[in-house]
């Protein structure tokens, strides 16, 4: 699917983010530094546990196919 400039104008016309601070915060000082560490890392700690308890749980309630042929050839 494409979309175009001015379907993107038409949906979005202000070109610019208006910097209300209730809704946005900028993490662009070395002051800030230590708070975007720890942000990235708890998002990324999160996907890894949402990863193995999935995971851990698909491989408890489904079995692997097997390899071995059951019927004999006659």
């Amino acid at each position: 699917m494409v979309i175009y400039y001015s379907q993107v104008y038409e949906l979005y016309p202000n070109k610019f983010l208006t910097l209300d601070e209730s809704r946005v915060y900028v993490l662009n000082t070395l002051f800030n530094l230590p708070e975007t560490y720890l942000i990235a890392w708890s998002k990324m700690a999160f996907a890894v546990a949402t990863w193995r308890c999935l995971s851990t749980q698909y491989s408890k309630t489904s079995e692997a196919p097997s390899t071995t042929s059951t019927s004999t050839a006659t």
